[in-house]
């Protein structure tokens, strides 16, 4: 089975809050691309969803972002979901793109204007 992914990956330890019609939920980022991210569930009732917010900050940064997306797809027994981005304003795309392309965790992550 080949690799589909589009996106180039950058693996991440990060907590962050998936909201579920509007109520967060804990889960631990493993990965993010430009165009969606891996997580972990850690806090989060078995409630099916298609729709979910993720609230985050990447390293080096300490601006809260906010992305919509759309669950791909969900392992019960590793309670891992796939999330793909559906929208972003373009700034947060920005720091996004960036963080998943720098090479160092330390690097300052900060949107140009």
């Amino acid at each position: 089975m080949s690799d589909q992914r589009r996106n180039p990956r950058r693996p991440m330890d990060i907590l962050l809050n998936k909201y579920i019609a509007g109520q967060p939920h804990l889960c631990r980022a493993v990965n993010i691309s430009c165009g969606g991210m891996l997580v972990h569930k850690v806090l989060e009732p078995e409630v099916p969803h298609l729709s979910v917010t993720v609230e985050l900050e990447l390293p080096g940064s300490q601006e809260v972002l906010c992305i919509e997306g759309v669950v791909l797809s969900a392992g019960r027994a590793s309670r891992a979901l796939a999330i793909r981005f559906l929208r972003m304003p373009p700034r947060i795309a920005q720091l996004v793109e960036r963080f998943v392309r720098s090479q160092t965790v330390a690097e300052p992550l900060q949107a140009t204007v």
